[in-house]
């Protein structure tokens, strides 16, 4: 079992799969005596993809596509990252481990599908947001 906040909003339904990309910045090289070879490089940033639906006996739904096309759309709003919290839970109700980071939302569809009145289906895509910037010298 677990928990999915995205900023103030905590997903009422969780999704069925929520998949997490981590990947390398490898670099090829082709060196004639050896052939290809590979360089290891840094870590990239982390990348999230959920596919969800948000049913309208659980959540104002109205609110909730509102809130998320604002963090994608509003130019003040989508230039700050929000917080993104999974939590992992066993059976007996333990923590066995959680995802907390900055994230900015890099993309998000919707789509209403016949026979689900009012139900919301989303498909969203979540980049790691690492700060970053100069430092002030006395």
């Amino acid at each position: 079992m677990y928990e999915i906040y995205i900023g103030s909003l905590k997903l009422p339904l969780l999704p069925e799969s929520l998949k997490e990309d981590i990947k390398r910045d490898n670099k090829h090289y082709t060196i004639l005596a050896l052939g290809e070879v590979i360089k290891p490089g840094r870590v990239k940033l982390r990348t999230w993809s959920i596919k969800s639906t948000f049913c309208h006996e659980d959540i104002d739904v109205t609110k909730a596509r509102d809130y998320l096309v604002s963090l994608v759309s509003s130019e003040k709003l989508s230039i700050k990252p929000v917080r993104f919290i999974v939590n992992r839970y066993k059976d007996d109700g333990t923590l066995t481990f959680d995802t907390n980071c900055l994230v900015l939302i890099d993309s998000i569809s919707f789509e209403d599908k016949a026979g689900e009145v009012g139900d919301l289906n989303y498909d969203m895509k979540l980049i790691e947001y690492k700060e970053f910037g100069g430092k002030k010298l006395k």
